[in-house]
């Protein structure tokens, strides 16, 4: 509440208020009757500096220098429409919202600022917001929820930053129980970052359902401003251990924005990209027998199909597999051609863990872990492989006496 003047404010935004009167010129209800206010030259702000401008409705703070906005700032501009905040030095917003009191921001321009971070839903007490422009900052990553709330959005423009475009992305998640459970399963469709627009995705299944009672939804949607959208359940098919549900590649509308001839697509700095297939109704993997190694060629070690280690009854889905070392300066491990590969290191001995992975196009990984053991052989060996048992030492001994010239090896 204004009781006197406006002496006590950042002397930009009282300059602004008084114009060439006295401090003391302003009424408590003049200022309620200002509609549009336009500073320059701030610097800083503080809170109180809009105290009283109840009827405020375009604020105009741009090319001011401003470094931080204090939390609580625009408190009391209930009716504020249109906040300009562009060519600032902005490098964070509060993680308390600046924008909490203003309910009835239709447009919001903080473009031309150093930004990086975002706190998580920054904009969701900005329900009626029609235009987001973060243009030319510094953002890599969208937080969670970037545009939750936003239910009326229409412009959101992002280009000018490091990680333009934002990718977009539909997943389907199911939310019931784990992957490996029976049906029927509850899946729902998703968004990260809330949707910017009104979502539809057509969606689409492997093996496709023969069972009337159990149709999918031919879309998926998912509403401007939410986070999560249809729910639908899937029953487990007879025909085959797994069901794939896919999401089509949802398009960026084409609608325009601006005044001619300067018009330009009302959604820029994205792009919709194909989420991953969700599978459901996974088998555990059956036991299998323990392969046999084979010897690598030229040298002791261990060569192992990677072929051999995928159970029965698991499809033939493309895996990535991955394979390291607890201490390669014993032995080193790789993956090439579909084989690991295991190798002594010349001259050490020791014990070593190797750790393999293998992880499926939808993200499910299985790890095994076993070790290995280097030792010296006395006489060399020309093949190798898995040993046995260690030789009788006392006979090498005697070996050794008779030809001076035998090395040791692994």
């Amino acid at each position: 509440t204004v009781l006197e003047g406006v002496c006590d404010r950042t002397p930009a935004v009282r300059d602004a208020l008084r114009g060439e009167d006295a401090c003391t010129a302003p009424t408590r209800t003049t200022l309620a009757r200002l509609e549009m206010l336009a500073v320059s030259g701030a610097g800083s702000l503080q809170v109180g500096d809009f105290g009283g401008l109840s009827d405020l409705r375009t604020l105009d703070l741009s090319n001011n220098g401003l470094a931080a906005l204090p939390a609580g700032v625009f408190a009391g501009l209930g009716r504020l429409r249109y906040l300009n905040l562009s060519n600032n030095a902005l490098t964070a917003l509060p993680e308390e919202s600046a924008f909490e009191s203003l309910s009835n921001l239709i447009t919001l321009n903080l473009s031309g600022n150093d930004l990086s971070m975002l706190p998580e839903s920054p904009f969701e007490e900005l329900t009626v917001l029609r235009t987001l422009l973060l243009e030319d900052n510094a953002i890599e990553t969208l937080p969670a929820g970037m545009f939750a709330g936003m239910r009326f959005l229409r412009e959101a423009s992002l280009t000018g930053n490091p990680g333009a475009p934002f990718a977009l992305m539909v997943e389907l998640v199911r939310t019931d129980a784990d992957p490996w459970a029976a049906g029927p399963a509850t899946v729902e469709a998703r968004i990260a970052s809330a949707a910017p627009f009104a979502l539809r995705a057509r969606l689409s299944s492997e093996p496709r359902s023969m069972d009337p009672n159990s149709a999918l939804p031919a879309f998926v949607k998912i509403a401007v401003g939410a986070l999560s959208g249809t729910q639908f359940q899937v029953l487990e098919p007879d025909t085959a251990p797994v069901q794939r549900l896919r999401v089509a590649q949802v398009e960026l509308p084409n609608k325009t924005c601006g005044r001619k001839p300067n018009r330009q697509p009302c959604l820029r700095g994205f792009e919709m990209v194909q989420g991953e297939d969700l599978a459901l109704f996974r088998r555990p993997p059956q036991p299998q027998p323990a392969p046999t190694p084979e010897p690598l060629e030229g040298g002791d070690g261990l060569s192992l199909p990677l072929a051999d280690l995928i159970a029965q009854g698991v499809p033939n889905a493309a895996l990535r597999w991955r394979a390291s070392s607890s201490d390669d300066a014993v032995a080193t491990a790789y993956v090439r051609a579909g084989v690991l590969e295991v190798d002594p290191v010349p001259g050490a001995e020791g014990t070593a863990e190797i750790v393999l992975m293998a992880t499926d196009a939808t993200g499910l990984e299985a790890t095994l872990r076993f070790e290995v053991r280097v030792e010296f052989f006395w006489p060399p060996r020309q093949t190798g492989g898995w040993r046995a048992a260690r030789p009788d030492l006392s006979t090498l001994a005697a070996e050794a006496d008779e030809d001076e010239e035998t090395e040791a090896t692994e």
